[in-house]
């Protein structure tokens, strides 16, 4: 299984660059296959791929729409993607 990262600092300030990277290192074996991290502001959050042959979307996925943004990282599998989409 892949695994994933998130951080949202509650406070509103920004997460701390050093202490997110620590998080990654620490289930760094969790990702032999890539690792992708997105950062802004108060929210972190990286995904750490573990391929088991099927070549899913790269992650974080960010999707706009006007003014309004979606980041997402899972430790799933989408069948049917076309569709979904």
């Amino acid at each position: 299984m892949s695994a994933i990262v998130g951080v949202v600092e509650r406070r509103g300030l920004p997460v701390e660059p050093a202490t997110f990277d620590r998080m990654i290192a620490a289930i760094e074996h969790r990702g032999p296959d890539g690792i992708a991290a997105w950062r802004e502001g108060s929210v972190a959050l990286a995904h750490l791929r573990f391929s088991l042959g099927e070549s899913p979307d790269a992650q974080p996925v960010i999707r706009r729409r006007g003014e309004h943004r979606v980041v997402l990282v899972a430790d799933a599998r989408l069948d049917e993607v076309d569709e979904l989409r």
